[in-house]
């Protein structure tokens, strides 16, 4: 899948979007696959429009995209003007829809916006970190590996913890 790298507005901050983008040898040389130029209206009336590289994701074709910027650059934004306008824009179910990101703040942050923008079918959407997803998925999937629902995930203080009491338990036994 190609990667597209575009510089972004802020010091230090790129946007990098992996997808359904044209590859670069199929650009010409003047061409830094970012369009500069097509600015992409905001779904929400009261925000200003998106950048060139803010627009270049949500306008990127339907399909699996990988957003990657700087803190600051606008992120969520883009990850929630993407995900309504793959539902007000091109049909896509809500449910088909995955939205991940790295902290619980922006995750919620993304529910509440989403909702503003596409009213109840964000609630069918899934959205979240990285962790909770995967827990989320795990714990479903769990009995189709021959594993309870029923596990814990332990960080790493948890999980020293436990083994010294496990070890204390076989030094006393």
């Amino acid at each position: 899948m190609p990667l597209s790298t575009c510089s972004s507005s802020l010091p230090n901050a790129s946007l990098k979007i992996a997808g359904s983008l044209s590859s670069p040898s199929s650009r010409s040389s003047s061409d830094s696959g970012c369009s500069s130029k097509r600015t992409w209206p905001p779904l929400a009336a009261s925000s200003p429009a998106l950048d060139a590289r803010q627009a270049e994701a949500v306008a990127a074709p339907p399909g699996p995209l990988l957003v990657l910027a700087g803190a600051g650059s606008g992120k969520t934004r883009v990850l929630t003007e993407r995900a309504a306008a793959l539902v007000a824009r091109h049909d896509q179910p809500a449910e088909a829809l995955l939205v991940i990101t790295f902290t619980n703040r922006a995750a919620d942050e993304l529910r509440s916006r989403l909702h503003g923008l596409v009213g109840e079918a964000a609630g069918r959407m899934t959205i979240g970190t990285f962790h909770a997803v995967c827990h989320r998925m795990l714990r479903a999937h769990a009995r189709r590996a021959g594993r309870s629902p029923r596990f814990s995930v332990y960080d790493a203080q948890q999980s020293r913890r436990l083994i010294a009491g496990v070890l204390g338990e076989l030094r006393a036994g």
